[in-house]
């Protein structure tokens, strides 16, 4: 294979500060990072490879820790509490997937989306039908996207066409995962909805399922409204709070995630962290559905692990650059003061730790996936206005989640494949 050489600006943030290199190259060489340093020496390393030049800022692929697959067309829906907002929005959607073809055009849109804005790895709460989950499987091998995702277990509070018996689910996880998972950078994730929609057996049965296949990642939600705590509440009266429920299952651990987080007392953060449970927050979906505003420190500060994730639907962009203006703004406004490296980290390398690829994708280190997006602004709009006053790769970078979001996005490269979006 021939070495590839990606020239320009780069920036990221493995550890969590902004590290970044003018005048710089990646060295690639079937998909992978073989090398990062100046143009200079790499040029003189490689005097045969091809180059390409990337405008703007390079920094690592977007790492999206949670996206809906089924829920697209209902983004952008007028708002309701998150209860109300699954009966009327959530479930009609994600019926239209019974339908096999709606699936595979949908699932050829969602990818597609998902490299528009920057995504090169996600974590994707699929849907409750096999052969959806199939397409979605074959589509994303197909663009050499990496993540997990899988199909939805719920046994109960939805309608019956989204409903399956916990043989069912399980079975169905089984061959997809044999299927699907045995090859390229996608793991299989068993997805519970939440605990109302899963009687004890289901979750006990999904407990046992993780235990069973140690290369399988767990995704769930928890404490995303009050409404939903209470109920939980209600349906196990005996338990001493949300998060206990999922441990008594066997549904907490290194392997596990959770969306939202936002109700959570501090012994339920302890629990957490002790587990090494990582949270996803959904900033723009909270505001969105008014769920409430997630406490970035505190949740850090008690040793918890944290992602960002669009969480499309209630989400409004798929565009984590969008996704981290949000964040922002709501950890401002409790007065949680975050750094440029902070917010990188969030959108790439964090998520990358969520899915159990912290060697393969995240940043520019050797060794890794060539994931990676170009940003730029447009000559005519309010970025570009503040990007011709930036004086560091830090300052470009917040501009473009502050001002930019989709159409900051120049290409998007996964595993060394480029595609240059219009604009």
């Amino acid at each position: 294979m021939s070495v590839t050489l990606h020239t320009g600006s780069f920036l990221h943030a493995p550890r969590g500060e902004a590290e970044g290199m003018a005048l710089a190259a990646l060295a690639v060489e079937a998909g992978r990072i073989v090398a990062f340093d100046s143009q200079a020496k790499l040029s003189e390393r490689y005097p045969e490879a091809l180059c390409i030049a990337h405008p703007g800022l390079i920094v690592p692929g977007f790492v999206d820790a949670h996206v809906h697959f089924p829920q697209l067309a209902m983004a952008g829906a007028h708002g309701e509490s998150l209860l109300d907002w699954l009966d009327r929005y959530t479930f009609p959607a994600e019926l239209e997937f019974a339908n096999a073809r709606h699936a595979q055009t949908r699932a050829r849109q969602f990818v597609g989306m998902l490299r528009r804005a920057g995504t090169t790895n996600a974590m994707i709460f699929g849907v409750s039908f096999p052969k959806a989950m199939r397409a979605l499987f074959e589509t994303l091998n197909e663009a050499g996207m990496g993540g997990a995702t899988g199909l939805v277990w719920m046994n109960q509070e939805g309608p019956d066409g989204l409903l399956s018996s916990t043989e069912e689910c399980r079975a169905a996880s089984e061959a997809l995962l044999s299927e699907f998972c045995s090859v390229g950078s996608l793991r299989y994730a068993v997805l519970p909805r939440f605990v109302p929609s899963c009687s004890p057996k289901m979750l006990q049965a999904a407990g046992d399922f993780l235990q069973a296949h140690p290369d399988l990642l767990l995704q769930s939600h928890l404490s995303e409204s009050l409404d939903e705590v209470k109920w939980v509440q209600q349906l196990y009266p005996k338990a001493t709070d949300y998060t206990d429920v999922y441990e008594q299952f066997g549904l907490l651990g290194r392997r596990s995630s959770y969306a939202h987080g936002i109700h959570l007392s501090d012994k339920e953060l302890q629990r957490l962290s002790a587990t090494k449970t990582r949270l996803v927050h959904c900033p723009s979906a909270n505001l969105y559905l008014g769920s409430g505003l997630f406490d970035y420190r505190r949740a850090k500060s008690a040793g918890v692990e944290v992602a960002l994730g669009s969480d499309v639907g209630a989400g409004t962009s798929l565009c984590l650059l969008d996704v981290l203006r949000d964040f922002y703004g709501v950890q401002m406004v409790q007065g949680n003061r975050l750094s440029v490296g902070e917010m990188l980290h969030l959108a790439t390398q964090a998520g990358a730790d969520l899915l159990g690829m912290t060697d393969e994708t995240g940043s520019f280190e050797p060794g890794k996936r060539a994931d990676f997006v170009a940003l730029r602004p447009k000559w005519d709009d309010l970025f570009a206005a503040r990007w011709a006053q930036c004086s560091s790769m830090e300052e470009q970078f917040f501009a473009a989640a502050m001002l930019g979001g989709t159409s900051a996005i120049a290409s998007t490269t996964i595993a060394g494949q480029t595609t240059v979006h219009p604009g």
